[in-house]
């Protein structure tokens, strides 16, 4: 598993959004148009990049559409006002095909866009109803396929709850069969060191991605989700490569915290500080690495979490702590 699943399902949905804004506006699409409002669309709808105007996800997104609208029309000809304002009238379609909005009957809100192509555009096409209705249950099949892919029977993700009731750490779980020859201290040891830690946080990352993407898709932006990393992959640079391309989206950045202890961070920075400048946001264990002095606790202002016991919690800012 070495998918960036966020990027290849924003990129298929960008696709089907213009794919539909093609068949409905037929001659009056125009790309110089529709890229800008889309863009603002991915950007309110996926990234949630935008201040939150409304608690009600459709009105933000449809807010910020608006906006772009407005921006769009000055200084323009009549023939383009026109284009544009009936452009963003339509896009309010999309968030139905693009799972923002549920809809009782795909082929009534289709009905509702032929008549207003026929009273508003004088657009009368016989196909269109057909060929709108088909593709979008295509795509909404070849959607929902590629996120079940990544399912699996052998392995799960478990989150677990942190004194941060928006925080939780991410265990994978596996229901792999051991020979019973083999102790169960074993069995952890091989599972937790080495080349076979190293594969099991390249599922752990494409599973939790796949959390966060699904969270995003509902409109829900606000669950972190804190992963192990792997240290013995530092010394493989393309294998390190393959595991933080998993990660490198948006999306996801918002959303995963990369856990370090404090003293692989100590060994690892001059890489670990890279990554935060863009944009990846990491977590540190506080463990026998940490030097409890005012210099050390400079460094710890780059963390967005700082993980402690229960007995060190005093020595650390409140809003950053998360306790084990």
């Amino acid at each position: 598993m070495a998918n960036n699943i966020a990027r290849e399902y924003i990129d298929f949905s960008k696709k089907n959004i213009t794919k539909y804004l093609k068949i409905i506006l037929d001659k009056y699409y125009a790309k110089k148009i529709v890229d800008p409002l889309l863009e603002v669309y991915i950007n309110v709808r996926y990234y949630n990049n935008e201040d939150i105007k409304y608690k009600n996800f459709t009105s933000n997104i449809n807010y910020y559409l608006r906006q772009k609208a407005i921006e769009m029309k000055e200084n323009e000809d009549e023939d383009t006002i026109f284009k544009i304002k009936n452009t963003f009238y339509l896009f309010k379609y999309i968030l139905y095909f693009d799972n923002v909005e549920e809809y009782e009957s795909l082929k009534k809100v289709i009905l509702e866009i032929d008549e207003y192509r026929n009273e508003e555009l004088g657009l009368n096409d016989e196909t269109f109803i057909d060929t709108l209705y088909e593709l979008v249950k295509e795509n909404e099949s070849r959607k929902d396929k590629y996120l079940k892919s990544f399912d699996s029977e052998k392995f799960s993700i478990s989150l677990i709850k942190t004194n941060n009731k928006k925080v939780y750490q991410v265990k994978l779980n596996n229901t792999i069969k051991f020979n019973r020859i083999y102790s169960e201290y074993s069995i952890n040891k091989v599972y937790s060191e080495g080349i076979v830690n190293e594969q099991k946080s390249f599922i752990t990352y494409c599973l939790t991605s796949k959390i966060i993407l699904e969270n995003a898709i509902k409109g829900e932006f606000d669950t972190n989700l804190i992963v192990d990393f792997p240290i013995s992959i530092f010394d493989k640079e393309q294998k390190l490569n393959r595991l933080i391309n998993i990660i490198d989206n948006e999306i996801v950045k918002n959303n995963i915290i990369i856990k370090f202890k404090y003293s692989d961070y100590l060994v690892n920075k001059d890489q670990i500080n890279t990554w935060i400048k863009d944009g990846f946001q990491v977590a540190v264990e506080i463990d026998e690495g940490y030097n409890y002095d005012d210099s050390s606790k400079l460094w710890l202002d780059i963390f967005i979490y700082v993980i402690v016991d229960t007995n060190k919690q005093n020595f650390f800012d409140e809003e950053k702590l998360i306790i084990e």
